[in-house]
């Protein structure tokens, strides 16, 4: 004879009764009297949203973030102001290289 609790039976799903009691408790809607009901007709795409910036993560050693946290523009200024200057020295020594790119 084996020891311990039996294994509870599940369905094609691998719920038991037991959880899908618990799903079936969580089936009812949320209380929404409070909450007006939305005006679609007038409804409008982005106005709240901002811009979207590409995300970016750099790591940088502890002596060049000291130097840049130095600077009265703040680091991540500092960085875009200096990769903006190299960019732009660039572009005028090798014109296949400019890009439309606005600052």
């Amino acid at each position: 004879m084996k020891g311990g609790p039996s294994k509870p039976e599940t369905d094609e799903f691998g719920l038991t009764e037991a959880q899908w009691a618990q799903l079936d408790a969580l089936t009812g809607k949320p209380d929404t009297d409070d909450i007006p009901e939305a005006n679609w007709a007038t409804a409008r795409c982005g106005v709240f949203a901002g811009r979207i910036e590409p995300g970016l993560y750099l790591h940088l050693d502890d002596g060049v973030l000291n130097w840049l946290r130095r600077k009265d523009e703040g680091a991540e200024a500092a960085i875009v102001r200096i990769l903006r200057e190299r960019m732009e020295a660039e572009a005028l020594a090798h014109p296949q290289w400019r890009l439309n790119v606005a600052g």
